[in-house]
């Protein structure tokens, strides 16, 4: 709810013609998307390594180089590896590339509808920005 209501500030702000504030809003949304992009990749990331566990034991040799109870273990890790639990916000949305894709485009989508709907001074500091 707070994002919608910056965003409506941002809006306001626009069409108000105040390019100061409209400037920091812009540069905290570029500093927002940016680390959760840190977040995303990371997650993303080790999710990824998680699930090549299950790949690496079993191209292993290890039914001729363990015993019969570490065999079992490793084949629970194998099952328990293949299964992975998702990167949370809060358990409100997941953490993941698929994210991070979503929010650039709603992002950008707005960026594109002010733009469109806004004087000169601001597809001025729009032009700027996007460099």
């Amino acid at each position: 709810i707070s994002r919608s209501l910056e965003l409506l500030e941002v809006i306001f702000l626009c069409f108000s013609g105040s390019t100061v504030f409209l400037i920091r809003h812009f540069l905290e949304t570029i500093v927002q998307i940016l680390q959760l992009s840190f977040f995303c990749i990371a997650a993303d990331y080790t999710v990824n390594e998680a699930l090549m566990v299950s790949d690496a034991i079993y191209n292993s040799k290890w039914y001729s180089k363990y015993s019969h109870n570490n065999r079992a273990l490793l084949l629970l890790v194998m099952q328990r590896s293949q299964k992975c639990d998702p990167f949370t916000a809060g358990g409100l949305f997941m953490i993941d590339s698929k994210t991070l894709i979503t929010v650039n485009m709603r992002v950008e989508s707005v960026m594109v509808s002010l733009y469109t709907d806004v004087g000169i001074e601001t597809k001025i500091l729009v032009n700027i920005l996007s460099v």
